[in-house]
């Protein structure tokens, strides 16, 4: 039996008649509910993971007003995300010159911080 995602290929039984077909089938669906079962428990695991660190991005104070405010601009949509915070908190209205500022900064709070400074 080879498994694949969502299939699972069971052999030719012609080729071996020795094998018990209904022992491979059980054995197939044990597998399958077994598969189910680990990766329920990761997604749990992933779960619990994420609120541990978003836990501590709070208490370290990287999160201001349920946002991010310390993320890394590692691609424009971050960067257009953070762009729009220092708008908001600033009150600038040009979007250019809150992008500049940002990306002179780094961070969304660095960049309030200096703006108000």
């Amino acid at each position: 039996m080879i498994a694949a995602k969502d299939k699972l290929y069971m052999p030719d039984f012609r080729l071996s008649p020795h094998i018990d077909q209904v022992g491979i089938e059980e054995r197939a669906s044990r597998f399958t509910k077994r598969s189910i079962k680990n990766e329920a428990k990761l997604n749990g695991l992933k779960l619990v993971l994420n609120m541990i660190s978003t836990t501590v991005m709070i208490q370290i104070g990287r999160v201001e007003d349920n946002r991010m405010v310390n993320m890394q601009l590692t691609n424009s949509k971050l960067i257009d995300r953070g762009t729009k915070m220092v708008m908001e908190r600033t009150g600038i209205i040009d979007y250019e010159r809150a992008k500049e500022l940002l990306l002179q900064f780094g961070s969304v709070k660095k960049a309030v911080d200096s703006h108000r400074g």
